[in-house]
């Protein structure tokens, strides 16, 4: 059997370019309302592991957010992690504190920053937020809510960690 030496190129090519294309896609997973989910990823040439920790509230438990009266029983973020190639940044509790039934999350990269999209609750207590961050540090995070214009409702800006000497 002859193979086309042209044949097998532009077949090695177009395989070159898929392979591109799938790992530039968005890589998403879903959040359960209670356990540790991981997402994993290799964006931009780093490795990248978040880990979201949920949990469910009962109204009648002790710790049950106050704002989210109008619930009887919620699943809140409890605690968030961020890895780099293996580095941990540092995520403030701000980052997740507020959080609650959330679906999912799906991180992108832009312009050298990767992009986590989150959000949750139904109706018109939808809600989005986006956390930015890069190799080092968080950058800032956005929340939206559902309903338009879809223009930021709050913005918070971490500064980069100061060095202790």
């Amino acid at each position: 059997m002859n193979r086309n030496p042209r044949t097998l190129f532009s077949s090695v090519v177009v395989c070159l370019l898929l392979s591109g294309f799938a790992r530039a896609a968005p890589q998403q997973v879903k959040i359960p309302a209670s356990g540790e989910t991981s997402l994993r990823a290799v964006l931009g040439g780093k490795e990248l592991l978040i880990k979201f920790h949920t949990v469910v509230l009962r109204k009648s438990d002790p710790g049950f957010p106050l704002a989210l009266d109008d619930y009887s029983e919620v699943s809140i973020v409890r605690g968030m992690s961020i890895a780099v190639d293996g580095n941990s940044l540092v995520v403030p509790r701000s980052v997740y504190a507020d959080l609650f039934n959330v679906r999912g999350a799906e991180l992108t990269l832009g312009k050298g920053v990767f992009k986590i999209m989150t959000g949750g609750a139904h109706g018109s207590d939808t809600y989005s937020v986006h956390i930015y961050f890069d190799a080092k540090r968080l950058i800032k995070r956005e929340s939206y809510d559902a309903f338009p214009p879809y223009k930021p409702l709050e913005v918070t800006v971490y500064s980069p960690p100061k060095a202790i000497e």
